[in-house]
């Protein structure tokens, strides 16, 4: 299979070939259909829960449940090691508070504690004997 190269444009010019060929395009506009019909469609509008689910925030992976300023420093050559508080489970509801220097396990999906605003994937740690863990990438 031989291979083809294309000659390359400007940016200018490939804006152009766009509006050329999808410039034409206009919405379809809206109608309303029932729940049952609306699968496979694209909503017209944004549409907002009335209640937030879950009514929590949560951890969308592994790792450690940190405060982000206490990880900024981190690097493979120079990494951070914080003090393990606590446990976060899914289906638990801890009653964990997080400090300077502190951090809490977490598990995936499990609410995020007071105190913590980012998550550092357990990929990116290495736990110590001692309670504490090394961070090696904010």
């Amino acid at each position: 299979m031989a291979l083809v190269f294309h000659a390359l444009v400007s940016l200018g010019e490939a804006l152009d070939s766009i509006e050329k060929r999808l410039g034409g395009i206009k919405p379809l506009g809206e109608e309303e259909v029932g729940l049952l019909d609306a699968l496979g469609r694209v909503a017209a509008e944004d549409m907002k829960a009335r209640i937030s689910s879950p009514p929590f925030d949560r951890s969308t992976v592994d790792g450690y449940a940190v405060r982000a300023s206490d990880t900024y420093e981190a690097s493979e050559e120079t990494p951070v090691t914080l003090k393990i508080v606590g446990k976060a489970e899914i289906g638990s509801i801890p009653n964990l508070q997080i400090n300077h220097g502190e951090c809490v396990e977490i598990s995936t999906g499990a609410p995020i504690p007071r105190g913590a605003n980012a998550v550092v994937m357990v990929e990116y740690t290495k736990q110590l004997e001692s309670g504490r863990v090394m961070i090696y990438k904010p």
